[in-house]
């Protein structure tokens, strides 16, 4: 049993809110599959519990829960490399933006860093390689750019690493080199497995990832 009581003569404030607490409990749950957190609050007498027997998975598809989707089911893969054990879900609205959250040992480092590095550069390489398998893209194509490809999606990355190094005080970004690696690696082996196992979802991605392709190449041209 841990308990803990504010300062007043060092906290700004002492009052806890419910709401605030609730929804990092909630994002807990999402990161920890299978792990379940009950919360009391004494003052109203509210329970609640969160447990998320899909994790990271399950996130994706809240936050898109009032968006249209490209993609029925979340991509999903997962694996270790190294010391470092990697997660990752994705899932493609009809949108234009890209929505990439990552989370080192449960921590969002919202402003990314490499093993968000690692995400976008197995995601690239894959997605174009796949593309030609397909015949999307044919014998002198460009490639799909990187922004083509992550166009509409919204992912979670979240990886668990022994001896992170984050940059700045606030861990908001994350510089380890190996995690890059293992994110990369681990994207790389585990998504051509999804591709190829659910051919229908990943020719309506290419399919996707063809006409802003093409709407990119004709905005360039029409400037």
């Amino acid at each position: 049993s841990v308990t803990f009581y504010p300062d007043d003569t060092i906290f700004e404030t002492v009052e806890f809110k419910a709401d605030i607490i609730k929804k990092k409990l909630k994002e807990t749950a999402f990161l920890n599959k299978g792990l379940k957190i009950n919360f009391v609050d004494e003052n109203t007498g509210e329970e609640k519990s969160y447990e998320e027997k899909d994790g990271i998975k399950s996130y994706v598809k809240y936050i898109n829960r009032e968006a249209e989707v490209i993609n029925d089911e979340v991509v999903y893969v997962e694996g270790e490399s190294g010391d470092i054990e990697v997660e990752a879900a994705f899932q493609y609205t009809n949108g234009y933006s890209e929505q990439i959250n990552a989370y080192c040992n449960r921590i969002n480092v919202i402003d990314g860093g490499t093993l968000v590095t690692g995400f976008k550069t197995a995601l690239t390489r894959v997605m174009n390689q796949y593309a030609r398998e397909l015949g999307y893209l044919k014998g002198k194509d460009d490639n799909f750019d990187g922004k083509d490809i992550r166009n509409g999606i919204v992912a979670i990355i979240s990886i668990k690493h022994p001896d992170p190094q984050f940059e700045g005080q606030t861990k908001s970004k994350l510089g380890t080199p190996q995690a890059k690696t293992a994110v990369e690696a681990v994207v790389s082996e585990k998504l051509s497995f999804w591709l190829e196992e659910n051919r229908n979802q990943s020719d309506t991605l290419v399919r996707k990832m063809l006409k802003a392709s093409l709407a990119r190449i004709a905005a360039r041209k029409a400037r």
